[in-house]
């Protein structure tokens, strides 16, 4: 009895376990939506254009950046990227960025992580 109990019981994993894996969702739509966004905004700091560059943010983003300058919120981090595009020094430079690393933790959570390594053109 203990065997056929036991049988039961790994048949109704697996079958769960399986189960779950059926459902995951297809994250194209979202991985090409996070790159587009990712793309604004390397055109809003070539552009020095704040709107493009907080376009894909929210409202309660926590940004820092690779001196760490930290801002919390669309409203500090504007105030930031306004400082940071009138520094001739800075923004001399072009952008590169990586492939970015994009993962889903969960059906309602994206966790995107963007490398851009500016590179001065000031000799």
């Amino acid at each position: 009895m203990k065997k056929y109990a036991l049988l039961i019981l790994l048949t109704i994993l697996i079958f769960i376990a399986c189960n779950d894996q059926n459902k995951m969702e297809d994250h194209s739509k979202d991985l090409a939506q996070i790159k587009q966004l990712i793309n604004d905004s390397d055109e809003g700091w070539e552009t020095k254009n704040l709107e493009l560059v907080l376009e894909g943010y929210s409202d309660d983003i926590d940004w820092t950046n690779a001196f760490g300058d930290r801002r919390q919120g669309k409203e500090a981090l504007s105030g930031l990227l306004d400082t940071i595009f009138n520094l001739d020094f800075v923004m001399s430079g072009r952008n590169n960025y990586q492939e970015p690393d994009i993962t889903f933790p969960s059906e309602d959570i994206a966790l995107a992580r963007s490398t851009n390594i500016r590179r001065s053109e000031m000799a």
